[in-house]
């Protein structure tokens, strides 16, 4: 449905069903990371794409369905590239919504499971990683300048019943 409205130029609706449809892949029952990264990535093309500017805030409502698919895939999927693949991920998500103090640690578990992966070449997605944790840390250490050593505005854990 979200193919639909992009098509018809109906971007809101998109978002709202793309939302929809990755809130409902994130508790069924069979984990599909697959599925779960296709919804995510359209969702959030649906904010960087053919869009002017980048509206950060926007990127926050979907925190809480990261966070829960992270602590899912770390508890129901082998550590490996696939793993790694979400954390970019949700790493990347949390980065555009201007939380480098969760973000960036997730981009670093995925660089470190790229970096370890050898079943193809992975250079690429590691210096991505690599490269918004360096955003991340010149940022971090603004805000704690700015601050006296403030958060990036995290928030906790977040369950199924909260998505």
């Amino acid at each position: 449905l979200g193919s639909i409205y992009i098509r018809l130029g109906r971007r809101e609706e998109a978002r709202k069903s793309w939302h929809r449809a990755y809130k409902v892949a994130s508790v069924k029952d069979a984990l599909d990371l697959v599925e779960i990264l296709e919804l995510h990535n359209a969702l959030l093309d649906t904010h960087i794409k053919g869009v002017e500017g980048l509206d950060r805030k926007a990127f926050t409502m979907y925190f809480d369905i990261a966070k829960f698919v992270v602590e899912r895939v770390r508890a129901e999927t082998k550590q490996d590239g696939n793993a790694g693949a979400y954390y970019k991920a949700a790493g990347e998500l949390l980065v555009l919504g201007g939380d480098c103090k969760q973000g960036r640690p997730l981009l670093s578990e995925a660089a470190e499971l790229f970096a370890a992966e050898t079943s193809i070449d992975t250079t690429g997605l590691v210096r991505q990683c690599r490269d918004l944790m360096s955003f991340c840390d010149g940022t971090l250490q603004q805000q704690s300048k700015d601050s006296g050593g403030g958060s990036s505005g995290g928030r906790g854990k977040a369950r199924s019943s909260e998505l």
